[in-house]
C-alpha cells in the first residue's frame, strides 16, 4: 500500500502538464496552414508552447527515474552478488540433475528406437516376402500376427497398430497370389511329366514296332540284305529306357534276330537250288530236256524249291491281307483325328505285327 502510495506521488507530477495539454489542444484546435503569413505564426507559436511541455515531461521523466535507476542497478548488482554465493551450491546440484536427466532421456531415446525398429522390421516383411513360396509367406503372416500392438509399444502403439494392419493386408494379397501361382506351377509340371511318360511310352512301342517290322522289310529280299539287316540289328544299341523296357526291348530284339536267322537260312537254301537248277539248265542246253530227263532227285530239289516259292508267296498274302483288315479296324474305330499321317501308319505297322505274330 505505501508502495502505491509513493508512486502515485511520483506521478503525480505529471498531471499538471496533461491539464495544459487540454488547454493547448483547445487553442490550438483550428485549421492550421502555413500558406498565410497569419498562419505560419498561429503554426510557430503553437509548436513552440506545445513543445514547452513536452520537453518538461522529458525532464521531469528523467528526474524521477534517474533515482530508480539507480535503485535497480544497485539491486542487480546485489542479486548477482548473491546469486554468486549460491551458485557454489546450485552448480553441483545442477550438474546432477542434468546428468540424470540425460541419462533417462538417453534410455527413453533407445527404448524408443527399439520400439521403432521393430515396426520398420514390420514395415519390411512384404518387401523381403517378395518372390518367396506361399509356405516362407505364411511364417512372415503368422509372425507378424504374433506382435500384441496393443501392448508393449508406449508411445508408438497406434503406429505400431497401423503397421501392423497395413502389412498384414499387404502379406494376405501376397499369399493368395503365390497360391493361385503354384497351383499353376503344379498343375504345369504334372502336365510335364504326363507328357514326358507318354512320349516315352510313344518311343518304346515306336522302336519294339521298329524292330518287329525288321521282319516284313525283309520278306522276299535276297541273303545279302537279309544278312546286311541282321548284322545291323543284332550291333544296335538301345539307349534311353529303363531297365524293364531294355530287357522286353532285347527279348524282341533276340526273337527278330532268331527269325532273321532261320529266314536267311532259308533264302540260302533257296538260293542254292536256284542256282543248281540254273546250272543244270546251262549244262542241258535247254529247259524241257531237261525236265523230261530230270531224275527223282532233281524233281524232289524242284518240288521243294516251288514249295518254298509257294509259301513265301502265301506268306506275303497273308501279310497284305492282316495289313488290309487292320487299316480297316483302325479307320473304323479309331479317332485318326488324333494322329497324322506317319503315326497312322505307324499304328497300323504296329496292329499288323501283333495280328501276324511273327509266325511266318
Amino acid at each position: 500500500m505505501e508502495e502505491n502510495n509513493k508512486l502515485k506521488q511520483e506521478l503525480s507530477v505529471f498531471e499538471p502538464m496533461a491539464a495544459m495539454l487540454e488547454g493547448l489542444k483547445h487553442q490550438y484546435d483550428i485549421v492550421h496552414t502555413a500558406e498565410t503569413k497569419e498562419g505560419y505564426a498561429v503554426l510557430k507559436d503553437g509548436v513552440k508552447d506545445v513543445g514547452k511541455v513536452v520537453r518538461a515531461i522529458e525532464k521531469a521523466r528523467k528526474e524521477k527515474k534517474s533515482f530508480y535507476l539507480e535503485t535497480g542497478r544497485a539491486i542487480d548488482r546485489k542479486a548477482k552478488e548473491v546469486t554468486f554465493l549460491f551458485s557454489e551450491i546450485l552448480g553441483p546440484m545442477k550438474a546432477l540433475k542434468k546428468e540424470k536427466d540425460d541419462e533417462v532421456a538417453r534410455i527413453k531415446a533407445e527404448r524408443i528406437a527399439k520400439l521403432q525398429a521393430r515396426i520398420d522390421k514390420m514395415n519390411d516383411a512384404p518387401a523381403l516376402a517378395q518372390g518367396k513360396g506361399s509356405e516362407e509367406i505364411s511364417e512372415v503372416i503368422n509372425d507378424i500376427a504374433s506382435v500384441e500392438t496393443a501392448t508393449g509399444f508406449y508411445e508408438l502403439t497406434h503406429e505400431a497398430t497401423v503397421v501392423r494392419s497395413k502389412v498384414l493386408e499387404q502379406l494376405s494379397n501376397m499369399l493368395a497370389i503365390s497360391l493361385s501361382f503354384e497351383e499353376s506351377e503344379k498343375a504345369r509340371k504334372e502336365l510335364e511329366v504326363k507328357q514326358k511318360v507318354e512320349r516315352a511310352e510313344r518311343a518304346f512301342k515306336d522302336l519294339i514296332n521298329e524292330v518287329k517290322m525288321t521282319l516284313i522289310d525283309v520278306v522276299g529280299k535276297d541273303s545279302d540284305t537279309i544278312k546286311n539287316t541282321l548284322r545291323l540289328i543284332s550291333a544296335r544299341v538301345f539307349e534311353g529306357f529303363d531297365s524293364a523296357q531294355i530287357k522286353e526291348i532285347l527279348i524282341v530284339r533276340n526273337q527278330v534276330v532268331n527269325k532273321l536267322g532261320a529266314m536267311l537260312e532259308n533264302t540260302l537254301k533257296g538260293e542254292e537250288e536256284r542256282e543248281k537248277l540254273r546250272l543244270k539248265q546251262e549244262k542241258a542246253g535247254a529247259e524241257s530236256p531237261v525236265i523230261e530227263t530230270m531224275s527223282r532227285q532233281d524233281q524232289a530239289d524242284k518240288d521243294k524249291l516251288d514249295n518254298g516259292r509257294a509259301l513265301r508267296s502265301k506268306t506275303n498274302d497273308r501279310i497284305a491281307e492282316k495289313l488290309a483288315e487292320t487299316e480297316a479296324s483302325l479307320i473304323k474305330y479309331a479317332d485318326l483325328s488324333r494322329f497324322d499321317a506317319k503315326n497312322v501308319v505307324a499304328a497300323i505297322h504296329s496292329a499288323s505285327i501283333a495280328n501276324v505274330r511273327m509266325d511266318f
